[in-house]
């Protein structure tokens, strides 16, 4: 599957389908407020994060519109853990557990701030009757709810952000012109097994 998005991500580079900015970079910032391009991949929280911050003149007009993937998708996360010689071992366990549990708690900061909560007791009252967001014209949890049920969590690893930057940067390349495919291929590899000796990386 990676190879064929490889082969789409060339075609729809080489054929103008797609800006070829670099996300997070000033230049694809700022073409979000310009309109200039048909959709921007997101995450939940690219709802408050990516669009509203970076085009706040559209904000709360209802110009901007959710679609929701075809294959459920999540990248990274926020980790919460007690250090296991804290001198505060109680108090520390009662904040995860209020940042991670508390329905109203996460209530508020979803009308606040227009985050969207991964608490299954908070999608399941917000998919019915939640906050409709003002630049979308939506309840975002009747559209991510659909998705947020189908990903599975278990094939997340400590090694995916590195092995992503990998693929990332050969793509990028790749994409750029400035090497084959195969080199391409071979550049991840290489920086996997740099990055990470002990895998077995063929």
């Amino acid at each position: 599957m990676i190879d064929k998005f490889v082969d789409v991500a060339k075609i729809y580079r080489d054929s103008g389908y797609e800006s070829g900015l670099t996300q997070w970079q000033p230049a694809w910032a700022a073409s979000i407020a310009k309109e200039e391009n048909l959709f921007y991949a997101c995450p939940s929280w690219g709802i408050a994060n990516i669009i509203e911050c970076n085009d706040k003149d559209g904000k709360d007009k209802g110009t901007w519109g959710l679609a929701q993937s075809p294959i459920p998708y999540t990248w990274g996360g926020t980790w919460l853990g007690v250090y296991d010689k804290s001198k505060n071992k109680e108090l520390a366990w009662q904040f995860v557990k209020y940042m991670t549990s508390n329905k109203e708690g996460m209530k508020a900061w979803t009308e606040k701030m227009g985050d969207v909560m991964n608490n299954t007791d908070v999608i399941d009252e917000y998919k019915k009757s939640g906050p409709v967001n003002k630049t979308f014209n939506q309840n975002p949890y009747t559209v991510f709810d659909k998705s947020m049920s189908k990903i599975n969590g278990k094939i997340m690893t400590q090694y995916d952000d590195r092995i992503n930057a990998a693929f990332d940067d050969a793509l990028d390349t790749y994409l750029a012109g400035k090497c084959s495919k195969d080199d391409m291929w071979k550049k991840v590899k290489e920086k996997v097994k740099s990055d990470y000796p002990e895998l077995n990386v063929e």
